[in-house]
């Protein structure tokens, strides 16, 4: 495990996000399946990539705020990482 920055952290967590198109809404939502509560929607792909990053950076900021776990991505993590996480690696 390396701990990074936090843009280390966004680039390597928005890698691991799902994208999905709501007929309804017409409109793209993302997520982060290991930030929970993470997630971001918008009228394309890109727009609902830019903005879903700067919820990741949100989500983290608080998570360190709060001393709350925070999962690796690839190895990299900039906090504790979880006790699930350390036993997947």
């Amino acid at each position: 495990m390396r701990k990074g920055t936090i843009g280390e952290y966004v680039a390597k967590a928005i890698q691991h996000a799902v994208y999905e198109y709501c007929d309804e809404t017409k409109s793209w939502c993302g997520y982060i399946r290991e930030l929970p509560g993470c997630w971001a929607q918008g009228n394309t792909i890109e727009e609902t990539r830019l903005q879903l990053i700067d919820v990741i950076e949100g989500w983290l900021i608080l998570a360190l705020q709060f001393d709350d776990a925070i999962p690796q991505f690839d190895g990299l993590t900039v906090g504790k990482a979880t006790k699930k996480r350390l036993a997947l690696e």
